[in-house]
């Protein structure tokens, strides 16, 4: 197998394969994405859950922040927590099969952008452990049969709808 860059690939996820350095930009690139909807202020308080999470910020993050590594969010501090793509998902089909209410929290989803896999395989790089959030089965098996890009999709057309309805509010 060959990275996109030429370099051999030691990674296979979805449809692409990575080699170790394209795999930490692509991954670091999207953390950074929503690290950019959702700014730190300077010395700012913050609350992080999850070993990747600590470690990610740790290494992101170039500005004098009060980081407070915990085990739960508290409410009504920001907080940034081990969120994925896959989480994200199965709470908004979770929400729609349901009451449609979405919640609105102070929480900074760090790995929106991001698949369990690759946030998984990001950890073992690294020797840090990452364990998935547990999520309803139905939906993880209905989420498994679309294409990579169908996922992402999924996360754009939600992100619209909550939009949309906060509109309406």
């Amino acid at each position: 197998m060959t990275c996109f860059c030429g370099n051999e690939a030691l990674l296979a996820l979805a449809d692409k394969t990575w080699c170790r350095g394209c795999f930490i930009e692509q991954f670091e690139r999207r953390v950074k994405k929503v690290l950019r909807e959702k700014p730190f202020q300077r010395g700012e308080r913050v609350f992080v859950t999850g070993n990747v999470a600590a470690f990610v910020i740790k290494r992101i993050i170039n500005m004098p922040l009060e980081l407070v590594f915990t085990e739960r969010t508290i409410e009504g501090e920001k907080a940034v927590v081990e969120w994925t793509l896959d989480d994200e998902c199965v709470e908004f089909l979770e929400r729609m099969s349901t009451d449609g209410q979405f919640k609105h929290d102070n929480q900074l989803k760090l790995f929106l952008h991001l698949r369990d896999s690759e946030v998984a395989a990001y950890a073992k790089m690294y020797g840090i452990t990452f364990t998935p959030r547990k999520k309803n089965p139905l939906w993880t098996t209905f989420l498994s049969q679309f294409e990579p890009d169908m996922i992402y999709n999924l996360l754009r057309n939600a992100e619209e709808l909550r939009e949309m309805g906060e509109s309406l509010k």
